[in-house]
């Protein structure tokens, strides 16, 4: 029986490990990557861009669809 536990093992050893390192992993991220940031998701960075192309239409790629 231990194959049928090794899912369990892995999982705990890999949160273990996670919240050991995650710190660290955070802070390596650039401030523009949203994914993977707790409290940053990819929404806001559509929202600033669809902002961004609103307010400056004259520098908009026409080949861009939002």
């Amino acid at each position: 029986r231990p194959i049928t536990l090794l899912s369990h093992v892995y999982k705990l050893l890999m949160q273990i490990i996670y919240n050991r390192i995650s710190s660290q992993l955070i802070s390596a991220l650039p401030r523009n990557q949203a994914a993977y940031q707790p409290g940053r998701g990819t929404t806001e960075q559509i929202q600033i861009l669809k902002f961004e192309v609103s307010r400056s239409p004259e520098n908009a790629s026409p080949d861009i669809s939002l």
